[in-house]
């Protein structure tokens, strides 16, 4: 159990400030070991939904807990490369150019699921380009294609269109957050040499976005107010609304593939075996994984869990420790109540418990963190003396 506490003596308080990123806790919950394939296959991505992780890849992988996972027969025979959720069910889309699936240069193919278990092919054919990342916003799936460049978008899952956007010609990954659809990649070819992010407000019309870097970026989430693109090199860069992107982090020699946020913290497979671990703020650090001796590609988050994939359909998870919530601030609002402002983990539920002599202690308040940032406000406050407050993370 992790307790804050806090003294209110109208007026005398500390402040406290949360520690740099935690020992993500992993264990290695499934791999295909001795392989059942000689051909050299992996899990590409992974989604949360409801209750439901899916992770797919050259197969497609479901579990209700993170822990026992079940393989399910694909209704395509492309590698799927990328999973979303939105309107009611999980689309995964994919290309043939992994070695595994030889159907053909730019076969791309797209899969839809209500439940992650049972699966329906709408798309299967030439499209020109490989498709490489899906999203869902603004009520619409967006998938991009790389190996060509493309876009495609659906409302529904099943009806696609293939868009005359002008984009990147290796569109690695994209992310929808703050009313916009963020894509990053490479341009290489005209117009788009040096070229590694572009934002649109509709999924047709694509802007062009200079970062002030040369790294080709690979993965891309929102969370938090944020944008983070990872890449080669492993670069970071961290952006509000798509267009302004800082550095936060460079390890030369060094891929990182995808990038999901959860519990306040941004998370990266390396190619190194290990996971960088962050947040907007700039905090980062690289986490060895124990026992670990395949590569990671996707990265998902939900039922406070972290799972990780990679070849040999390796499936990780990963837990933050509980922490103590802390102190970011505090105020009399203007009509008199005392408003304290807590860091905390998001996802986490807490306790806020008060008490006017350290002994007898009555619960303010219970309530789940949906940010990392969590505002408290008593509005008898100033009817005692004195009044302490301690937080409890549940």
């Amino acid at each position: 159990m992790a307790v804050l506490l806090v003294v209110v003596g109208f007026f005398t308080s500390a402040t406290w400030t949360l520690a740099e990123p935690p020992q993500i806790v992993w264990e290695q919950v499934y791999i295909d070991d001795p392989p059942t394939s000689s051909f050299v296959y992996s899990l590409n991505a992974a989604a949360f939904a409801g209750e439901t992780f899916v992770a797919v890849g050259d197969s497609i992988m479901t579990s209700t807990n993170g822990l026992d996972w079940t393989y399910v027969v694909p209704a395509t025979r492309q590698t799927l490369n990328s999973i979303t959720y939105g309107a009611g069910r999980f689309v995964a889309v994919g290309g043939a150019y992994v070695s595994l699936h030889q159907a053909g240069l730019h076969y791309s193919a797209i899969v839809t699921s209500t439940d992650g278990y049972h699966w329906t092919n709408v798309v299967e054919r030439n499209l020109g380009f490989n498709l490489a990342a899906v999203t869902y916003g603004s009520n619409q799936f967006v998938a991009v294609g790389t190996g060509g460049g493309g876009v495609m978008v659906s409302s529904n899952g099943f009806d696609w269109l293939q868009m005359p956007a002008e984009v990147l010609r290796y569109c690695n990954d994209v992310a929808f957050g703050n009313g916009k659809y963020v894509l990053v990649g490479n341009g290489v070819v005209s117009p788009f040499e040096g070229v590694q992010v572009m934002t649109s407000e509709d999924g047709l019309q694509w802007v062009k976005q200079q970062t002030g870097y040369s790294d080709e970026l690979i993965g891309v989430c929102y969370g938090n107010g944020h944008f983070i693109a990872c890449g080669s090199n492993g670069s970071v860069l961290a952006s509000d609304d798509g267009v302004t992107w800082v550095r936060k982090w460079n390890q030369p020699e060094v891929n990182l593939w995808r990038v999901a946020y959860g519990e306040g913290y941004y998370l990266c497979p390396q190619s190194t075996q290990a996971l960088l671990v962050g947040t907007s703020g700039g905090e980062w650090t690289s986490q060895a994984l124990p026992g670990t001796a395949k590569d990671l590609g996707g990265v998902a988050f939900g039922n406070e869990q972290f799972i990780a994939v990679g070849w040999h359909n390796l499936i990780v998870r990963g837990r933050v420790p509980a922490q103590p919530p802390a102190i970011t601030g505090y105020s009399f609002t203007s009509d008199q109540q005392f408003a304290l402002k807590l860091g905390v983990q998001s996802s986490r539920s807490y306790r806020v418990e008060f008490s006017g002599d350290l002994v007898t202690w009555n619960t303010l308040t219970n309530l789940t963190a949906l940010a990392p940032t969590l505002e408290i406000r008593d509005a008898v406050a100033t009817n005692s003396s004195r009044r302490f407050y301690r937080a409890v993370a549940q």
